[in-house]
């Protein structure tokens, strides 16, 4: 917004990856994205609908907002906590698990636990629980790391932090070690925003701009579901049909390799057997 606001840059358009625009939308869409991957029986889904989503369409059902129902509360909550204790890698749930380390489990100076903001809204009790033991550990001076029931090879970490690299970013060695999940910091953040709309629309003010936005297909923790509704929701205006979008691999072979759909102002594309990007 203060990109467009200034005359002196010629700001054309933007790309979100993995936008999480709506934390409604997001929470909605993981329910969804569990049953329509098969993540929950087909009984717990009738339950949830039963529970929750009275008067409204199931495919735009605002789980949330029922949140104040017990019923609602608890099996949506049971839904949600597979990001966590699944068994699969929630970034990507079809990813091969390398690490099956125990959430909560500890070993020489660490201790691993799930990203405390996964319960922020879903979960205050818990999220309060989760908060507290990362602070408790980092008075301590004890690592926290991220952890699922399932995890996959960090590359990012080991890179960030030989020493070689280190020099070269310049980072004193008083700076503690890369991790690609700060807990503490994410116990401790606070949205500005629990909504992007107003910001969206502050943007399409500027005719020229052109906004594209982009998620993985099997990426639970920021669903393409929830991104799509939300899109609908503020440019419902779709300029042609959703089409496939397809790529040569190494061998020359056309693959496809997700969906498009180009609304009048943003164009939403999925990305086909991708996680969190």
């Amino acid at each position: 917004v203060h990109l467009i606001a200034d005359s002196s840059i010629n700001f054309k358009g933007l790309i979100v990856g993995n936008a999480y625009s709506s934390i409604i939308g997001n929470n909605n869409a993981q329910i969804h994205f569990a049953y329509h991957h098969a993540l929950i029986s087909d009984t717990q889904w009738k339950n949830i609908l039963s529970s929750c989503c009275k008067g409204q369409q199931e495919s735009y059902c605002n789980f949330t907002a029922s949140f104040g129902i017990p019923s609602c509360l608890s099996q949506s909550q049971a839904v949600l906590e597979i990001v966590d204790h699944g068994g699969f890698f929630p970034y990507n749930i079809y990813e091969t698990c390398t690490d099956n380390s125990d959430p909560g489990g500890v070993s020489g100076n660490t201790i691993r636990m799930p990203l405390p903001s996964l319960f922020k809204y879903q979960n205050k009790k818990k999220f309060l629980e989760r908060r507290r033991m990362t602070e408790l550990a980092h008075e301590a001076g004890i690592n926290v790391e991220t952890a699922f029931t399932c995890n996959v090879n960090d590359y990012l970490g080991p890179y960030m932090n030989r020493k070689d690299v280190r020099k070269a970013f310049h980072i004193p060695e008083s700076v503690p070690k890369f991790a690609e999940c700060n807990n503490y910091l994410n116990a401790h953040w606070d949205n500005q925003y629990a909504n992007m709309a107003s910001t969206y629309r502050k943007i399409f003010q500027k005719k020229d701009i052109r906004i594209q936005l982009y998620n993985g297909d099997v990426d639970m923790v920021v669903p393409y579901l929830g991104e799509e509704k939300f899109v609908e929701s503020i440019d419902s205006k779709a300029l042609k049909e959703r089409t496939n979008w397809i790529y040569k691999d190494e061998n020359n072979v056309m693959q496809l390799g997700g969906y498009l759909q180009p609304f009048s102002r943003i164009t939403m594309v999925s990305v086909r057997d991708a996680g969190h990007m």
